[in-house]
């Protein structure tokens, strides 16, 4: 069983660097280390990272959703004429998550999308080159 010290040491190893951890649970940084290779200590800690990157993973998915929703208002024209959104940021958050591929691949599902996002960066002001240069 974890004493209250290691405990406190899990939670801050996924925040912060090892030298600053053992200054704030109050150990030596050699300690710190020693724990760090007991079986219970990397369980938990792997445990806090496994947790740490599920919530990171839920935070972005949130962000992908709202990019595409985002998207599709503009794509659709659902967004006022003052509505200035910058297109190739929201196509790369897509891109960059996986929600969208590379809409110049060959088999583009829907070949019309180039020129949809080309008009409402026109409409922005803006350009949109769909190979990202």
């Amino acid at each position: 069983m974890l004493h209250h010290k290691q405990k406190k040491a899990v939670r801050l190893l996924c925040q912060v660097p090892e030298e600053r951890v053992a200054a704030e649970v109050g150990v030596l940084v050699k300690t710190l280390r020693r724990w760090m290779g007991n079986r219970e200590f990397a369980e938990a800690l792997a445990a806090q990272i496994r947790e740490g990157r599920d919530s990171a993973a839920r935070i972005c998915s949130q962000g992908y959703a709202h990019a595409a929703a985002k998207l599709h208002e503009v794509v659709a024209g659902e967004t006022g004429a003052s509505a200035k959104l910058d297109v190739k940021t929201l196509v790369d958050i897509l891109k960059g998550g996986g929600i969208l591929k590379d809409t110049s691949d060959a088999g583009n599902d829907n070949p019309g999308f180039d020129a949809s996002l080309s008009q409402v960066a026109a409409r922005n002001g803006e350009t949109y080159d769909p190979s990202g240069s």
